[in-house]
């Protein structure tokens, strides 16, 4: 480029010169203007200083441009609040993880019961389950039962069970984990470093009121609400009233019998 402006300025004299200071140059290069009064005087090109290099690419405009590099940080995206999801945008007191989501699960959100919640709330805005106090204690059992029964990842046993609401699942033994985790958060026990030590119904119940009682739960989270001892009966005629209403009452004694340990413990002395 520099051998050809030399030849036109001064072989030439085509273009011509314009003296300007060096500071202004280094900035916007060297000014020249065109002769108009040249006449295209015959030169010998022999004496033309020509260059070595090989010529330059012929110049497309069908590529796409180079895309722009960021050198620093886009400090604009820092500091994010969190998307707000109800009553879950409470801060966790001592804590410094972020906010339970669905779309992320954590080991904690599954031990911890206050994060539990906030997930619980997040799946009925969702739609996924509803808001009563029964649905609530499924949730937990779900939880519980991803937790305990997972061999290697909880959290996604947990979040595959509550996308696809498989609540039937859910066991005697896994509702009444979750039952005692609920009263403890909300509740609490009245004097600390007293244990609380009740035998389950569970591990007293003889079979047949183990099978009625995980029936009539079952039927029941499925909104059943009719006579759950019609349809034992119809897939099951060794099953006679006699017997389902034995295996019922026995089931009741224990459950009042389990209210009456709770009264006792937590009685004041």
């Amino acid at each position: 480029m520099k051998a050809s402006r030399k030849f036109l300025t001064e072989t030439l004299h085509l273009l011509e010169c314009v003296p300007l200071p060096q500071s202004l140059q280094n900035r916007y290069g060297q000014k020249v203007i065109i002769n108009l009064s040249w006449h295209g005087a015959a030169v010998d090109k022999s004496h033309h200083e020509r260059s070595e290099l090989p010529p330059p690419p012929p110049q497309t405009d069908t590529g796409l441009p180079p895309l722009k590099e960021h050198i620093e940080p886009l400090w604009e995206l820092k500091h994010q609040k969190p998307a707000s999801c109800g009553k879950c945008t409470r801060v966790l007191e001592g804590r410094g993880e972020e906010t339970p989501t669905l779309r992320h699960i954590v080991p904690d959100d599954l031990t911890d019961t206050a994060r539990l919640l906030m997930l619980f709330e997040e799946a009925q805005a969702k739609g996924l389950i509803g808001g009563s106090e029964s649905e609530r204690l499924t949730f937990v059992a779900i939880a519980e039962r991803a937790r305990l029964r997972a061999i290697r990842n909880a959290p996604g046993l947990f979040a595959e069970l509550v996308r696809r609401r498989l609540w039937h699942f859910v066991t005697q033994d896994d509702e009444d984990r979750a039952h005692e985790r609920l009263r403890e958060y909300f509740y609490g026990r009245r004097e600390e470093g007293r244990a609380l030590i009740l035998k389950r119904p569970s591990e007293a119940l003889s079979k047949d009121a183990l099978f009625a009682a995980d029936v009539s739960a079952r039927l029941r989270r499925h909104g059943f609400s009719g006579d759950v001892f019609a349809v034992v009966s119809r897939e099951l005629p060794d099953w006679t009233r006699e017997r389902w209403e034995r295996a019922i009452a026995e089931v009741e004694h224990a459950k009042n019998k389990r209210s009456e340990q709770v009264l006792s413990a937590f009685a004041p002395l």
